[in-house]
Formats: C-alpha cells, structure tokens, sequence
C-alpha cells in the first residue's frame, strides 16, 4: 500500500509538472562540472556523483532530453542526458576549461533560448571569476523574461584537492571559498525555486518535493520593472559570448596522451597515420602545404562519424579547422600550420618535455 500510494504521489506530482509547463518544465539544464565538484564527503561521495544522482531522477521522470555542462563560464552544446556522454568530466574539462563561472555560463545561455524561458542549473553554488555580477545578470534574466531553478549540491568539504586536465602530476590543494549567495540571489529574483542536496540519501524524495513546489509555483514572472534597457542588455550578452571549447598553443615537442597511448611530440603523431591507428588526418592537399588538422578517436566506428564532421566544416586561409564554432562531437583535436613549432590543440592530455 505504501508503494502504491509513493507511485500515486510521483504520477500526481509529474502530472501536475506537465500541465504547469508542458512536457518539460525547463528550456535548459545546466550542469556544473568544475574540478571544484569533485570534493569528496565524509561518505566518499562527490559533488557530481550526487550531481549525476539528480539528472538521473529528471530523467527517469521523462523531464528532461538533453544537459548542457559547463565549465570556466564555457557551456558545451547539449550531450544527452547525461548517460550516455563519451567523454569523462576530466576529458571535458580539457575541451571547455575549468573554474565555476556561474554567471557568465547562464549569461552564455540567453542567446539561446526565447522569451519567457525558464533553465535549471545543478552545481555546487561556487561562484570564481564570473565578468558579469549576480545583480546585472538578473535584471537580464528578468528583461528577458528567463527564470532561473538551482539545485545545488553539497559534500560538506571544506578544501579540495584538484589534478590538472591536462598534467596528472600537477595538483594542489586549497581551502574552497563559501558558497556564493549569487545564484540564490538570481533564483530569487527571478522568481525561480532554489533546494539545497547533501549528500544521496532520500535524494529521490528531495527532488520529489522539489518538483511538486515548482508545479505549485506560477510559471510567470510578478511582472516587476527592472531599470535595464534593451539595448544595454544586447551589449552585456554580446560581451560574454557563448564560447563552446579551449584552445591551448603548445610546443609541437610536448608529449600527449590519448586513449592510454602516448605520442612523443607532433612528428610520432604525423607517423603513425593509418587505418589502425585512434588518429585521423586531415592534410591541406589543394595548397601543397604541411597545415593539417589532426582529429583523434578511441573506436573504429567513431572514425567515419569524424571523417564526415571533418569534412563539412570550412578551413580558414590558413587551413584551420579548429576554433571556437567547432563541434564538440570532433573533439579531441589538433591544427598544426606546417611552420614553426607551435600548434593549437583541444581536449587532449599533454606533458612538456623537460629540457
């Protein structure tokens, strides 16, 4: 009986979700990704661990398609719902940066979506570096009529230990900044619904309260004036532009890891170029010069899927093909000009070579 009345509960309160906002009640769903996530509790688990735990719920609950995570203010195109992501958080941060700029990822946002969105952000609350402060960020949400939800995750840390995307060996320990009140400040005056998770115990029922309080909620704004101008919004927004990937130039002697294989530098990756190998070349052949474009995949049937993508994107005059318009579904991925000892490279585990 008890179950049957826990299902009656979860089909009153999805139902009351689908006819306060239609099938999904949000436009987007942001999710934090920073290495300052990964702090373990007291129980050995993580800020993401309880962050996949919640995106799991939404979609067991058929509320959400598709996640967007970010990084470093950087927000990736949407990657599924989360189960289905190729790439490890570590191998993400490579592609996207690091560091929790909440305000600017959720300002990257607003080109996105139309008037009178509503976006979810799942993070632990720690805001670093954003260029945009939590009071002019929401008078943007609310001249663009976007509210805002949060859950925000908690493990209790109080320092972390966070390892390098790119060097393992290079690591450092810090006491973390407390939890910046911008995102409850935003929530709150956009109307939004903010709940605070510690930990996954009875996380189910959490949301689950979670939920029924936003279906209760209106879905329209008080309709309160903000003193912002629309054109004055369009300039903030085109400041912060909606930066997909980080790019790095390096030496072409650094040493890279991909797949657990590691390449001595630029000249053992152009080497090894064949059908059995996790490489992908792409050669300026029309100019007859050395420029390529270096595309990396871990299974063989990623390797039409990549060549495909490889060949519809434009080169630039010097024959790049990456920058920041380039597909995330490419990445990993390298552009060497032919001259010089430099090249761009994204997404990849590298070490320099010690002299």
């Amino acid at each position: 009986m008890r179950i049957f009345k826990y299902l009656l509960f979860i089909a009153i309160v999805i139902g009351n979700i689908q006819h306060a906002f239609g099938n999904k009640p949000w436009d987007i769903v942001l999710m934090d990704v920073s290495s300052d996530m990964d702090s373990y509790g007291a129980n050995g688990v993580t800020e993401l661990d309880i962050a996949n735990h919640c995106i799991k719920h939404l979609k067991s609950r058929e509320l959400l398609d598709s996640i967007m995570l970010f990084a470093g203010g950087r927000v990736t195109l949407p990657v599924g719902d989360g189960s289905d992501i190729r790439y490890e958080y570590r191998d993400i941060r490579r592609i996207i940066g690091d560091g929790t700029s909440i305000n600017d990822a959720l300002t990257s946002c607003l080109g996105r979506i139309n008037k009178a969105s509503r976006i979810l952000v799942i993070s632990n609350g720690r805001e670093v570096g954003s260029s945009i402060s939590s009071n002019t960020l929401s008078k943007l949400m609310k001249l663009k009529g976007v509210q805002v939800d949060a859950i925000i995750v908690s493990s209790g840390c109080d320092s972390i230990c966070v390892k390098s995307a790119f060097d393992p060996k290079d690591s450092v320990s810090y006491e973390r900044t407390s939890i910046y009140p911008g995102l409850n400040n935003i929530v709150n005056r956009t109307e939004g619904k903010v709940i605070t998770i510690k930990g996954t115990d009875d996380i189910d029922n959490t949301i689950n309260g979670f939920l029924s309080s936003l279906a209760k909620k209106s879905t329209k704004f008080s309709g309160k004036r903000c003193n912002l101008n629309a054109e004055l919004s369009d300039r903030l927004i085109a400041r912060i532009r909606p930066q997909k990937v980080y790019i790095c130039e390096v030496d072409t002697s650094v040493s890279i890891t991909y797949n657990g294989i590691k390449f001595h530098g630029l000249a053992d990756i152009l080497n090894v170029e064949n059908m059995n190998t996790s490489i992908l070349i792409d050669h300026d052949v029309n100019r007859n010069s050395r420029a390529c474009n270096i595309v990396f995949f871990s299974e063989p049937t990623e390797r039409d899927k990549k060549h495909s993508i490889l060949q519809q994107i434009s080169p630039s005059n010097s024959y790049c093909k990456l920058d920041q318009t380039t597909p995330i579904d490419i990445l990993p991925m390298i552009y060497y000009n032919g001259i010089g000892n430099k090249m761009k490279i994204c997404g990849l585990e590298y070490e320099e070579v010690e002299e």
